[in-house]
């Protein structure tokens, strides 16, 4: 879905309810944002942006654009990469 639209962004961040069941260092998520939305992987459902923060009060945010993951990744052979 991220790829195929070009207007989202790629969002990383620490979760609060992964933190307390896992641990700090396996709280890392991803999710998607386009305007004013979040949509999320796991769960296929769609959120208002501001209720998704609220509910899961992520931290230690990244995002990237579409545009910025495909000339960052373009590099690697064959499309191979960590992500």
């Amino acid at each position: 879905m991220f790829l195929a639209q070009p207007s989202s962004i790629l969002v990383r961040g620490n979760i609060k309810t992964l933190e307390y069941k896992y641990g700090k260092e396996k709280s890392r998520y991803v999710w998607i944002e386009m305007d004013d939305y979040v949509y999320d992987p796991t769960s296929l459902y769609k959120y208002k942006k501001d209720l998704y923060y609220k509910i899961y009060e992520p931290t230690s945010i990244t995002k990237i654009t579409t545009e910025d993951y495909i000339k960052e990744f373009s590099a690697f052979p064959n499309g191979a990469h960590d992500d």
